[in-house]
């Protein structure tokens, strides 16, 4: 009586900044389904249906108060296609769109569809294991919890560490190689010595997507001294 897929409606994922985020979260979410069902899992039919829409236009959020308008444009019509095929829910594998939320919720809304904010789920983590002090390791963008970032509202309450402006441009760069270059180990060691270098707190949220990429990769834990937590 178990045999059988569980879920009819797909889960969406839009992604692009980079495309392999997208793939990364999928990989997260098959991996919680295997965990939950544990006996009863049945394997491939015991996944949940998923469609991923990944678009190029997600990359200029690397430059969001300069191509604002070019970014929602893409976004929003990536939003509503995915609606449009009766997705039950829909998450953005990316931290800097997460700024648009409240026009996503709006399409969603209307289509009967939960957008999952990456900020709001982050924040409700953090609560519930009680972390009261992170640095938020992000493009500037986010990391400054100004005007672009949804992690404003999402953390409050939560003492945040404030990046150096020497700090968020080495973050900066190291996520353009990683969007050129892919994942590396030069890659994850430099994010080693950033963290050693410029962040204090012990609790530091992957707030960078390629970030998050790069710590998948790592084999050996704790090389940094930091707690991390991949948003």
């Amino acid at each position: 009586s178990l045999w059988g897929v569980r879920v009819s409606r797909p889960i969406g994922i839009i992604t692009g900044n980079p495309p392999e985020s997208g793939s990364a979260l999928w990989n997260h979410i098959n991996a919680h389904i295997r965990s939950l069902l544990g006996p009863r899992c049945c394997g491939d039919v015991s996944m949940p249906p998923i469609i991923i829409h990944s678009i190029p236009e997600m990359g200029l959020s690397m430059e969001l108060d300069s191509r604002e308008k070019e970014v929602w444009r893409g976004l929003g019509q990536a939003v509503s296609q995915l609606c449009s095929c009766g997705v039950r829910f829909l998450a953005v594998a990316d931290n800097t769109t997460q700024y648009f939320a409240p026009e996503i919720r709006k399409i969603c809304e209307t289509a009967g569809v939960e957008f999952l904010s990456v900020a709001d789920a982050t924040a409700a983590w953090l609560r519930a294991h009680e972390v009261r002090r992170i640095a938020l390791v992000g493009n500037k963008y986010v990391a400054d919890r100004g005007h672009w970032t949804a992690y404003r509202e999402a953390l409050d309450g939560i003492e945040v560490e404030t990046i150096s402006a020497r700090g968020l441009g080495m973050i900066a760069e190291l996520a353009y190689r990683v969007k050129v270059d892919g994942v590396s180990e030069a890659g994850l060691s430099r994010l080693r010595d950033i963290l050693r270098q410029e962040v204090s707190s012990e609790h530091v949220v992957l707030a960078v997507t390629e970030l998050s990429l790069l710590f998948q990769h790592q084999r050996r834990k704790g090389r940094s001294g930091k707690v991390l937590i991949d948003a």
